[in-house]
């Protein structure tokens, strides 16, 4: 959301920075086009008309929600006096009333099987399998994440990629 308000923000007060220009790149290298290819089949994705459809009142209603003290935390690194950051802390925030938000999701787009298949005259093969995940305070998670990575993940390393370029050739 803090991206949507950022691009928000750019066509509003500098409409000239064509700030929706790279989310669709006319021609991207093939090492990308397959994950723009994937990412606008999820029922999550955002498009240019989606982010110009957001109003002024949907950012101030966002901001009021939930940009308030509870929901921020701070990192110091430095030789910087402890008292003094909260000083300076105080100063800038202590005006912000910590609001009670509705921070209930909405219930996730029913899943949906779909299967996608794009030839091109490129020398590589790009194979992306996508499906909704575990949340993520769920303990299966972990093991997903390790098991996705070692059988295809993104690193030349992966037991896919071992088979496929160094065994198979």
């Amino acid at each position: 959301m803090a991206l949507l308000l950022y691009l928000r923000s750019c066509l509003l007060f500098h409409p000239e920075l064509h700030c929706l220009l790279p989310l669709r790149k006319s021609n991207p290298c093939d090492g990308e086009a397959h994950r723009g290819q994937l990412r606008e089949h999820l029922p999550e994705s955002r498009t240019p008309e989606l982010l110009r459809s957001f109003t002024d009142k949907d950012a101030i209603s966002f901001t009021s929600r939930f940009y308030h003290p509870s929901n921020m935390v701070f990192f110091v690194l430095g030789n910087i006096d402890f008292k003094r950051i909260i000083r300076q802390t105080e100063k800038f925030l202590g005006k912000i009333s910590d609001s009670k938000n509705d921070s209930r999701r909405l219930p996730p787009l029913p899943y949906i099987p779909e299967q996608l298949t794009v030839c091109k005259d490129t020398h590589q093969a790009h194979v992306m399998i996508g499906r909704r995940g575990y949340h993520a305070y769920d303990n299966k998670r972990t093991g997903l994440y390790l098991l996705n990575n070692i059988l295809g993940g993104p690193g030349m390393n992966s037991r896919l990629n071992l088979t496929l370029r160094e065994r198979r050739g």
